[in-house]
């Protein structure tokens, strides 16, 4: 069966990637320069080479993957979880700061999951039976539109 919505972010920003790979890339050709020179041993090339490219693969593949089917949401961040459609009972969406706290409500013995990326504002909360769900989208409003009592949560709510 194929998604209605899919979207896939990445939870470690590409400017991110890109300074640590400008800081390991040149240790590993100094440390490799150092031995060449006899200054320092092979294993420790050997070590930081290993090290660059578990960081690399890491960045590019530690990402939150969002599918909605047309009876369940199924998020992908570290694990897999699936959310049954007509279990939501409330779903909201605009700023993930200001979604995050659920308007300041409070909810007792409910489970808070965060699905959340660096430098994704925008995103979609609902509230299972037993579960308040936050996750990151680029395009929360669309994401939204297909969960049950989708409503846009604004400041002047927050401020009631």
């Amino acid at each position: 069966m194929e998604p209605v919505f899919s979207e896939r972010l990445r939870v470690v920003p590409e400017t991110v990637e890109k300074a640590t790979m400008a800081i390991l890339i040149p240790t590993d050709l100094f440390i490799l320069v150092s031995a060449i020179l006899g200054w320092t041993n092979w294993w420790l090339l050997a070590v930081f080479a290993v090290i660059t490219i578990l960081f690399f693969i890491i960045f590019r593949k530690f990402t939150l993957s969002t599918e909605v089917y047309e009876d369940k949401v199924v998020i992908k961040y570290f694990k897999t979880r699936s959310y049954r459609i007509e279990k939501i009972l409330d779903t909201r969406y605009g700023v993930m700061n200001e979604l995050r706290n659920y308007a300041g409500i409070s909810f007792r013995n409910y489970k808070y999951r965060y699905y959340t990326c660096a430098g994704c504002e925008q995103g979609v909360l609902f509230r299972t039976k037993n579960t308040v769900v936050a996750v990151s989208s680029e395009r929360a409003e669309e994401f939204a539109a297909l969960l049950p009592k989708a409503e846009k949560k604004i400041k002047e709510e927050a401020n009631e």
